[in-house]
């Protein structure tokens, strides 16, 4: 019985070890300032998980399948959440590509 438990425990620890989150491979690139290539828009991601978008405060996550959502403080656009998935940053350029396919060029300031 008490082995069963001691499996058990072990089968429990594995399993929550092995739903560790893994990292975005643009963990350290995507922080700085971004300048929409094709018209208005900035962006700012800090090291810190703070993010400021066209001047408007808030927190950053970035996942381990490359999407970054966008917490504001406060509305901007009808909206306080953003979430693109990251398809590539190559030097000082960078692309997203939103939930409805349309993709933007950054580039870093």
């Amino acid at each position: 019985m008490r082995i069963l438990g001691l499996t058990f425990v072990c089968c429990v620890l594995l399993a929550v070890a092995s739903c560790k989150e893994s990292q975005s491979q643009y963990k350290d690139a995507i922080v700085g300032r971004w300048q929409l290539i094709n018209g208005p828009g900035s962006v700012e991601f800090a090291k810190d998980g703070k993010a400021s978008l066209n001047g408007v405060e808030g927190t950053y996550r970035l996942d381990g399948k490359d999407n970054v959502t966008i917490t504001t403080n406060e509305s901007f656009r009808g909206a306080t959440r953003f979430t693109a998935k990251v398809s590539s940053i190559t030097g000082n350029e960078m692309t997203l590509t939103d939930p409805d396919g349309t993709v933007s060029k950054w580039k870093r300031q």
